[in-house]
């Protein structure tokens, strides 16, 4: 399974919480809203999907013009919900343009590649991020968030996903962009570029995802001195757990609710994909 593009949407607006429309689709889905805002102040304090809470797992904020500052965030949800519904986005008075884009073929613990969060601002209209952890069978993703009025570019080899701006309202522009690149098992370059060198702030935030990861349990443990049974294996949260029971010649496996016992024969292999 390869991670694949599944659906953007865009939403440009002056003011406070906003909501919009996204629809996910697929198996293995996760959810990312980026928001791009010219202010001073903190991130959305919230960010749901069909009422479902996402995680802000990664902020940029650039204010080196000392007068158009910029402030991206990157929220995550992991299995959304299928079909059409609402992104409500909680956010104090400013100007704000936000792209919600969703993914399929995603790991469902760890979708994003440990450590490959990189967070920055660029300068002179260009940003860059030479080194993007990837998957061979994963993706790359980036948006960009510019103090510019104009459209945006992404480099060579990067798909841009979705582009949005709040116009011109008063004397502010915020623009952001979407985009993302399949991963080769190494580090990936990516970047962005605004229409001109006269940009007054640049943020930007990249990340690698990955498919769903195989897992490896540990099968050495024995029962203890009068009991019958042993649990041998957890997989990471304790989700999917294995019990060999030595006195009914049984091993039972879980996952989660749903419990499978299956006799224990001298050919039997058990392998766990999550």
């Amino acid at each position: 399974m390869a991670v694949a593009f599944d659906a953007a949407s865009t939403k440009a607006w002056e003011g406070g919480n906003i909501t919009f429309s996204h629809t996910c689709t697929g198996s293995n889905r996760v959810l990312f809203v980026a928001v791009n805002s010219e202010t001073w102040a903190a991130n959305p304090t919230r960010i749901t999907y069909a009422g479902v809470a996402l995680t802000n797992i990664a902020s940029s904020f650039d204010s080196s013009s000392g007068e158009d500052e910029n402030r991206l965030s990157l929220w995550r949800l992991i299995a959304p919900a299928s079909g059409t519904n609402t992104v409500a986005i909680y956010v104090h008075n400013e100007y704000h343009c936000a792209i919600a884009a969703s993914y399929t073929g995603c790991d469902q613990i760890t979708p994003v590649i440990a450590s490959s969060i990189t967070t920055g601002t660029g300068q002179d209209g260009l940003w860059s991020d030479s080194s993007v952890p990837s998957d061979a069978s994963g993706m790359c993703i980036a948006s960009c968030g510019f103090h510019y009025d104009g459209t945006t570019g992404v480099d060579a080899g990067q798909t841009k996903r979705g582009e949005i701006a709040t116009g011109d309202i008063g004397d502010q522009n915020v623009v952001q962009n979407w985009s993302d690149e399949a991963g080769t098992g190494s580090p990936v370059a990516m970047g962005a570029s605004a229409g001109t060198t006269d940009t007054d702030s640049i943020t930007f935030i990249t990340c690698g995802l990955q498919p769903p990861q195989a897992v490896t349990v540990d099968v050495s443990g024995s029962p203890a001195s009068g009991a019958s049974s042993v649990i041998v294996g957890t997989v990471d949260d304790g989700n999917i757990s294995i019990t060999v029971d030595s006195i009914n010649e049984t091993i039972s496996i879980s996952v989660g609710a749903i419990q499978v016992f299956e006799p224990i024969r001298a050919d039997m292999h058990i392998g766990i994909t999550r």
